[in-house]
């Protein structure tokens, strides 16, 4: 900030030497001075000028409320790992620091100082649960978007009035945003996550009919102006926050929900109340238990919580559900599998045709095919695997298995595949095979579920993280907003 000057002359000091004979000239007043500092360096990039109708390829403004962004999100877990105490983890844990201090490099602890190391892993875990727990509020944002799920039907002969719902999905109009329906910083930082992946983003939205949601793209606009000051501070009204509370349910700040999350257990579908992380520990706790860092709470490495049914609830439990619930809605209401929904080469929505041309093939569409896998051959094997008495634990490597062994394997029976493939007047079993295409689309579906629980197609929370590597390095080699030349070398 500017400040003014204090120190002045005395009013009778001398002038100094002068080689002239006559009296010196004052010259000209000085300005008057004014106490109205100038304006902060920060206001033109308040104010960019941005169009609210999202375009093909970034202006030298958008890139500016991107950088802003960035940096307020690095602000956000720098601030959230340095929270002392957050979900019970105390800096004190770290111990003190050890130092060579005798004459005989032998280590003593130094009372007045952390150890380094502990204390960062300490921070690493205030945010890593933050950010599942921030997954967690993105997903009930997304589900605040009434949902118009994408029907397989729609995708091979739709019926009038969706004739526009697949392959004319990205032609629709986006919404129209204000400010007061922006989510908060944390739930903002899960959605950009989310687009960074923009073939799985294109799915997801597709899947769930948020054609809206998807065409609008990052209203920048709004987004930059609600970023103040040099400190890069996410600034919303109190209307805004009173319609994500109504919205969602949930409080503005996610350190203010609770500690606790309701699931389902996969096997009985009672509620379980599941603490996000059991690495907490009261502060000048003095006992001998120590819950070290990896933890068995839904924010944790190591899930663990037993269900009155005698379930053992798994992060590997939670993902083999989420494929059995997506096949049980495929069956009942005829639901679009993940995985299934985009064309491989184009990774855009493209009509399907009904038949196939070879007579060795499915008479469904390469693309459909990992569906109709579901539905027909895997609903019972993924059943029983959710069970209390099941002698193989839960885990999509288990439903892996059952696919290689029974319908795909080299050593698989012909006959489970002609099943499947819906060719029941084959005369001819070997001559059944899985065409290079049904392959490639199976693992496409299956990768939606490879660490994954979310209701999305991709594990958010490891997205996050990246997203976080890439924003630390940005901030170290000063990639500044401030710089308004930096934008020209991007978009030229």
């Amino acid at each position: 900030m500017w400040k003014k000057n204090k120190s002045k002359a005395p009013p009778d000091a001398s002038p100094g030497p002068s080689t002239g004979s006559g009296p010196i000239s004052a010259g000209p007043a000085p300005p008057a001075y004014t106490s109205d500092p100038p304006s902060s360096l920060t206001d033109p990039l308040e104010n960019l000028s941005i169009s609210h109708s999202p375009t093909a390829v970034p202006t030298e403004a958008h890139c500016l409320a991107h950088l802003r962004l960035l940096y307020a999100f690095n602000r956000l877990k720098t601030e959230t790992g340095y929270h002392n105490g957050l979900w019970n983890i105390f800096d004190s844990r770290a111990g003190p620091q050890t130092s060579a201090t005798n004459s005989k490099n032998a280590a003593i602890p130094d009372p007045a100082e952390s150890n380094i190391d502990i204390l960062v892993k300490l921070r690493e875990k205030r945010w890593a649960v933050y950010i599942a727990r921030a997954v967690s509020r993105y997903e009930a944002w997304w589900s605040s978007f009434v949902p118009d799920m994408l029907l397989e039907k729609d995708m091979l002969d739709p019926d009038e009035g969706r004739k526009d719902r697949y392959e004319g999905f990205v032609r629709g109009e986006g919404m129209v945003w204000n400010a007061d329906m922006l989510p908060p910083l944390d739930v903002l930082l899960v959605w950009h996550a989310h687009m960074l992946n923009p073939r799985i983003y294109l799915e997801d939205c597709l899947r769930y009919g948020h054609a809206a949601l998807w065409a609008a793209g990052m209203p920048w606009a709004i987004v930059n102006a609600a970023i103040r000051g040099p400190a890069f501070e996410y600034v919303v009204s109190d209307a805004c926050v009173a319609h994500w509370t109504s919205r969602t349910n949930l409080a503005w700040r996610n350190e203010d929900n609770p500690d606790t999350k309701e699931i389902k257990c996969p096997s009985c579908a009672a509620t379980v109340s599941v603490p996000w992380t059991t690495c907490g520990q009261e502060e000048g706790y003095q006992g001998s238990h120590r819950p070290g860092l990896s933890g068995s709470g839904l924010a944790d490495g190591h899930l663990s919580q037993t269900c009155p049914c005698t379930f053992t609830i798994t992060h590997q439990a939670l993902r083999t559900a989420k494929f059995l619930a997506d096949i049980q809605v495929s069956i009942k209401q005829g639901h679009a599998m993940p995985g299934t929904i985009l064309d491989l080469q184009s990774g855009m929505p493209k009509h399907l045709s009904s038949a196939s041309s070879s007579s060795t093939s499915s008479p469904i569409p390469d693309q459909l095919f990992p569906s109709h896998l579901a539905r027909r051959g895997l609903l019972s094997p993924v059943l029983s695997l959710l069970t209390p008495k099941s002698s193989t634990p839960a885990s999509m490597t288990a439903v892996r298995d059952v696919i290689e062994e029974t319908f795909t394997g080299k050593f698989a029976d012909p006959k489970n595949l002609r099943e499947v493939m819906s060719r029941h007047g084959h005369k001819k079993v070997t001559e059944f095979r899985l065409s290079l295409e049904g392959r490639r689309q199976t693992r496409k579906m299956m990768s939606r579920y490879w660490e994954n629980a979310s209701l999305l197609g991709i594990d958010l929370v490891g997205c996050v993280m990246r997203q976080g590597v890439f924003t630390e390095k940005m901030c170290k080699v000063s990639f500044s907003p401030r710089n308004l030349s930096m934008p020209n070398l991007w978009t030229e």
